[in-house]
This record gives C-alpha cells, structure tokens and sequence, in this order.
C-alpha cells in the first residue's frame, strides 16, 4: 500500500514539474534599458543594457546565445561595458576577448561601397540553463547631416519583458513629441545641467506573438516614437533634399535607351521599373545606417545596387530622362496619423508618376506594385513633390471578383462560358503584357481556355469573357466535380488551417467580396446524386452565402463570401473563423455524380 502510495506521489511531483516547466518561457528578460542622449552638437549616444535569464536549451542555442550589433565605423564607435554570463550556481563567467567578433553585415555584403560597415557578433560563454546573461555597451553617434531626434522602436521582444526602462535625455530648450502606442505608462521628467530627461518604465510586456498574418502596421504592438521635428512634414523636407533626380548626360542617354521600344509612356515607366527591380540589387541598410546620406543616382547606376531610398531617386531619375514627371512619395503606417514621427518610421518608399493620364505607384524594389486602394486608410501617403509636401487621401476599396458560368457537364468533359468580373483594384499596377496574364490567369480553375476576351471600364475594373474545357474523371462509376474558385481571391491568403482560437490581432490583406453563379447542365450518362445544400451565415466581420440545388437537369450553384473587416481582434476571431470555415466546407466545394450506362 505505501508502494503504491509513493508511486502516486512521484506522479504527481513529475506532472507538477511538467507543467511548472511548460509554463516557463524560453527566456525572460529580468531588466532591458535603452538610453538615448542627445547633445547640443548633434552626436547621440546611446545605451543599451540587458539582464536575461535563459530557461531552455533552445534560448542558448538557437536564441540568444549571440547578440549582433551593427554600425557604421565612418561616424559610429561602439565600447562595450561590460559582458558576463552568471551560471545557476552563481558562477561569474566573463565574455573572452575571443568572443567579440567584427563581421561583414549581410545586408552590405555584394555592396563594395558600404563594405567598412561592421556587426560586432558577441558570443555568450558559460551558457546553460538558469543562467543569466548581462550585457552593457554604449554606441557613441558623431553628428551627420540629419541630427534631428528620430526614434522609433518596438518595445517587445521574443521573450517577455519583467522591466523595460526608455530614457532620453535632450538639451533642455529641445522640442520634443512622441507617442505610445499600446503603452500607458507616463514619463517621469527631471531638468538638470541644461539637459532635460525623460524616463519611462514599462513592466511585464509579453512575449511578441509568432502567429500568422500579424498586422502589416504593427498597430497590436507596444511602440515609443519620438521626434524633434515640428511636424512628419518637416522631416519629409529634409529626405526630399537629398532625393536628387539627375543624370549624367551619358546615363540620360542610358535611361532613354532603356524604354526606347515602349509604345506608350505607361510601357515606358514598366520597362524601367523592370529594370530598377531585376537589375540593380537592393542593398538593406537604412538611411541611419548610412548616416543619413545617399549616393548620386549615377553611381548607383555604375555599382548596380543601392539601399531602398538610393534606388527609389535613381527610378526617379531614369523617368525623369524619359521626359515623365515623378515624385517621391513616402508611406507612413496609418495607424500613426497626426502622431508625431519622422524619416525612421517611414514604412515604405515609392514613386508616383502619371503615365498617359492615369496615376500609379511604383516602388523600385519590388513588382507588381499592389493597388493603394486596397489598403485606403492603413497607410499614410505623402507626396514630395517639386511644388511642396502634402498627403495624399486614399479611400479604401473593397476587391470584388464576380464570376458567372454556363458549364456542361458531359460523361468525359465539361465545357464552360462565363465572365469573370475583377474590381476594386484587386488587379496590380503592372505592364500590359503582365496584367493580361494575370487577368487570364482567373480562369485557369475552368480548364483548359480555348477563347477569352478582356475589356476594361477603368484602370482598376476589368471583365473577363471566357470559353474553356476539361477532361471529367470518374472512378468506380463515380465522379467528383470540384466547382471553379479562382486562385486569386481568399484562396491566396492560404488561410485553409486556422486554429481554434487566437491571442494575438489577425489583418487580411484587403476587404473582399467574391461571388459565383453557375449553371450546370447535365447531359445523358451522368446524375446528380449530391444533396441540396443551404448555408447562410452572417455576423459583424461579414457574411457567407450557399446555395446548391437541382431542378430538371440543370443544377444551379450559388456561392458568395463577404468580409467587411480587415483588422479582426481576438475576439472577433470566432465569427472570422467560422466564415472561412463555412466557405471552405466541402459541401460547397465539391459535387458528386455518377456515370449511368445509356444504352441501357
């Protein structure tokens, strides 16, 4: 009896333990603080300082067992303070000067110009768990040609936060305006010397969440923006001045050539784009990387690659050469409107430039560029243009894909009629060539096209009129037809596995509505042997429609989801899951018919 006893007691003791252990995060940062001086000569130092205690291997091995500091020799010194690891015993380890490695950074690698850039890696020694690392080092900033006060910093890491200390010390006469976001904690300020402090501490900021389809803005997050300027315009100022547009004569004979076969000034601005895109490589440093400086858009033109804002004033400057008018236009997060901010928070470059009367907007990074529609007020546009500053208003659209078929079902094929209706700017900004491909790309899920026709009400809504066929295959007498559902609709999201519940915000890429009619007509030799279908759901994210029903030999399928809600909270996700779920139910997705001997 006392066997038993004590084998239940050791059970106990070891689920207790378990589960003591799986509560544990992989790390914990015991203190963060992050110092920001600025002095009245325009250098900045800042400190930077952290205790944390590892709790598994994994923190160790694949976590923090280094920590990568990047800087720029040219008007940066780094001095490291003080590196130790205290082991579980209490054991001081001491970080050996081995262990303090100079790097290349990776972004500046295939970038000879920026090859003086380091990353010191240091190497934590004397690691295992319930040790805690302690690191100190201070980065001494000489003044460059932007010394305004630009912070912007997310205030969470992979590992939860106990305490997290922000302080900036600025001269005492120094403007200064910040934001918090999700953070409510006030500064404690203290003036002294001619130098003003101010102080923030932060306690128990949780771990950042790993889930899929995290806001693009970052809105869920804990963040401290600060800035010395008036106004995000007074910044945009500054960036302007040095986006410079010009060529060499040389290059502007390069830049002419470069669209010379383009038919229109729309081919034109593609076929530099292309170019900017595939041939001069993006280097990812950013502007405080390079101390706020940018090469001429003729040197990177000769070195074929530059950092996003050198790239985006060498796009600027080939459309210039090619007779258009661009302007550089800058993306802030939505979120942030009339917050205070300056360059570092800027999300995005791009260049807007009016080609045969319509608008786009094109970054030099990447293509096709995405509608700004589609995103409206998420993002804060402004425009740098020669005749001044300015934001831009985008009304935010809804992408609508309508698609209607005729489809006959015969023994070994189908063949179908229909016409596919695309708005609301779900079409990229891309060249003729590539939009056409992708507009009849949406009727791939019918088969085989035999004939399709494409026509256009305006720059962002196009019509899809199209004829297709394909093989039917049955087996053991049966056959399953999947009905069409265009690849570029939700279905690209690949969002089919959604958990059952969620901690963190959710953003769909864009507000969505996608309907589908068909007709199915149903020839000798096959029956219908699905049942009807009826699924209605509606709630405050959007709503689900589907019908399937059989009269005579036709079967008529009715199919429509709308989802009115881009940003969806966790505790919304209950009504955003079970639409999907609805949606993607194989009762609406699949019929079943069997193959019946005629000559019976």
């Amino acid at each position: 009896m006392k066997k038993i006893k004590y084998t239940i007691l050791l059970i106990i003791c070891i689920l207790s333990i378990s589960t003591v252990s799986k509560a544990l995060p992989e790390a914990e940062f015991t203190k963060l603080l992050k110092e920001y001086t600025y002095k009245p000569d325009g250098s900045l130092e800042l400190h930077y300082s952290k205790i944390l205690k590892i709790n598994s291997h994994i923190a160790f091995n694949n976590l923090y067992g280094e920590t990568f500091v990047v800087y720029n020799p040219a008007f940066q010194e780094l001095k490291i303070n003080e590196s130790y690891t205290k082991q579980a015993g209490g054991n001081i380890v001491k970080t050996p000067q081995n262990a303090f490695n100079e790097v290349l950074p990776r972004a500046a690698s295939g970038a000879p110009y920026y090859n003086h850039l380091k990353e010191m890696v240091i190497t934590h020694t004397g690691l295992e768990i319930g040790a805690t690392i302690y690191l100190d080092y201070t980065l001494f900033s000489k003044p460059v040609s932007y010394n305004c006060i630009d912070i912007d910093e997310i205030l969470q890491e992979a590992c939860p936060i106990k305490e997290y200390t922000v302080i900036l010390n600025i001269p005492a006469d120094q403007e200064l305006n910040y934001t918090l976001c999700n953070l409510s904690a006030k500064p404690k300020i203290t003036t002294q010397n001619g130098i003003k402090q101010y102080r923030w501490t932060f306690k128990n900021i949780p771990a950042a969440s790993q889930e899929a389809f995290q806001p693009v803005n970052r809105e869920n997050k804990p963040r401290f923006i600060a800035s010395g300027n008036k106004s995000c315009k007074e910044a945009l100022e500054i960036l302007k001045s040095k986006i410079q547009p010009v060529l060499s004569p040389e290059n502007t004979a390069f830049a002419q050539k470069l669209a010379e076969k383009a038919e229109n000034e729309r081919e034109k601005v593609f076929c530099i784009q292309n170019y900017m895109v595939n041939q001069v490589n993006t280097i990812d440093l950013s502007l405080e990387n390079t101390a706020y400086t940018l090469r001429t858009p003729d040197e990177v033109l000769q070195t074929s690659y530059g950092t996003k804002a050198e790239k985006t004033a060498l796009f600027a400057a080939l459309l210039k050469a090619n007779g258009l008018t661009p302007e550089p236009v800058a993306v802030y997060p939505g979120n942030l409107k009339n917050k205070s901010k300056g360059i570092n928070t800027i999300q995005e470059l791009k260049i807007k430039v009016n080609a045969d009367k319509h608008p786009l907007f094109l970054s030099a990074m990447y293509q096709p560029a995405e509608s700004l529609e589609l995103r409206g007020g998420k993002n804060e546009i402004w425009l740098l243009s020669d005749s001044g500053i300015r934001p831009l208003t985008v009304i935010q659209s809804q992408g609508q894909i309508r698609c209607q078929a005729d489809i006959i079902l015969k023994p070994t094929e189908t063949t179908a009629k229909g016409i596919i209706d695309i708005q609301g700017g779900l079409l990229p900004m891309a060249s003729k060539n590539s939009l056409e491909k992708r507009i009849k790309a949406f009727s791939e899920p019918f088969g085989q096209t035999t004939e399709s026709q494409i026509s256009s009400e305006s720059a962002v809504n196009y019509r899809l009129s199209f004829k297709a066929n394909s093989p039917l295959v049955s087996q053991d007498g049966y056959i399953v037809y999947n009905l069409p559902e265009t690849e570029q609709g939700i279905k690209s999201w690949e969002m089919s596995r959604l958990n059952t519940d969620r901690k963190s915000t959710l953003e769909i890429p864009y507000l969505i509505t996608e309907t589908y009619d068909y007709l199915l007509s149903i020839e000798p030799g096959i029956e219908f042997k699905s049942n009807p279908v009826e699924i209605k759901k509606q709630n405050k994210i959007g709503s689900v429609n589907i019908r399937i029903r059989q009269i005579n030999n036709t079967i008529q399928v009715h199919k429509e989801i709308q989802l009115s809600k881009n940003t969806i909270t966790p505790a919304e996700y209950g009504d955003f899951r079970a639409l999907l779920t609805e949606w993607q139910n194989p009762l609406g997705q699949k019929l079943i018919f069997k193959k019946n001997d005629i000559n019976k």
